[in-house]
């Protein structure tokens, strides 16, 4: 049972892997912020990026949209050098408590990929905002 037709699966996949991969972030790192189980192997990270598809689960497609999200929000602050984006990511800011935000991310699971988002998304922000307060 999955939300995604096979052919969504395959650009997800390949979309997510793409992005990860453009942020420098270790194979170890991408199956924490993928949410995937402990026990997957670093280099089965590869065969994501050579397209076998992710697992599906309603909590990585809840963390795909988050990372997309976070990625449309850096493009959006950085139009014209999508480098800037891998560098926001990983630079320490006072609004995160002198952590890089990948840091938060990483280290607060799910919660941190939506801290991040709120950050750089305020559309988003009002959303969560909105919906804690109804």
């Amino acid at each position: 049972m999955s939300l995604f037709s096979e052919e969504e699966q395959i650009i997800r996949t390949k979309t997510i892997m793409s992005l990860l991969n453009s942020w420098n972030l270790s194979a170890r790192d991408q199956i924490s912020l993928l949410g995937l189980p402990d026990s997957i192997k670093a280099r089965h990270i590869q065969r994501y990026q050579q397209g076998e598809i992710l697992p599906q689960s309603e909590e990585l497609n809840e963390r795909l949209d988050h990372l997309f999200g976070i990625a449309d929000a850096l493009r959006t602050s950085y139009p014209h050098n999508e480098l800037m984006g891998a560098l926001w990511l990983t630079t320490k800011h006072r609004r995160f408590n002198n952590k890089a935000p990948v840091e938060i991310m990483l280290t607060q699971d799910l919660a941190g990929l939506i801290f991040v988002r709120s950050h750089l998304d305020c559309a988003f922000d009002w959303q969560q905002d909105h919906k804690n307060h109804h």
